[in-house]
């Protein structure tokens, strides 16, 4: 089986645009898709459940897999991403915050930053 593409949302202003860029690279690469989403609000859970949904039913092509982590987003995607094809992430602000960072520093895949509306480009690093 292909690794996986896995991304990192939070329901923070750039997770459509994260979950729009990881499953249409998913489906590039033929790949399943690691979604883990790092929020211990029930009503943020089930926004993205919901938003997760949506996306499966535009790219029914892609296998995607859910998962929910409470804290510490930078080690969950790090550990996911081991052996993974691509690690697509969001970026709040204008630089990077602490996981940004962590991720940087540390993925051993290569790594696609989007930025929330209104930033600057995607970054890429791999």
């Amino acid at each position: 089986m292909n690794p996986p593409v896995v991304a990192g949302v939070d329901g923070g202003p750039a997770s459509d645009a994260v979950l729009a860029a990881a499953f249409g690279e998913a489906r590039t690469r033929k790949a399943p898709l690691v979604v883990v989403h790092v929020d211990a609000a029930p009503h943020g859970i089930l926004r993205m459940r919901r938003a997760l949904a949506g996306w499966e039913a535009r790219f029914p092509e892609v296998t995607a897999h859910w998962i929910v982590q409470h804290d510490h987003p930078g080690r969950h995607l790090l550990d996911q991403a081991a052996g993974a094809q691509l690690l697509v992430t969001g970026q709040r602000g204008r630089r990077p915050g602490r996981t940004g960072r962590a991720l940087r520093k540390n993925s051993g895949c290569p790594l696609l930053i989007i930025p929330a509306k209104g930033s600057s480009h995607a970054r890429a690093r791999g």
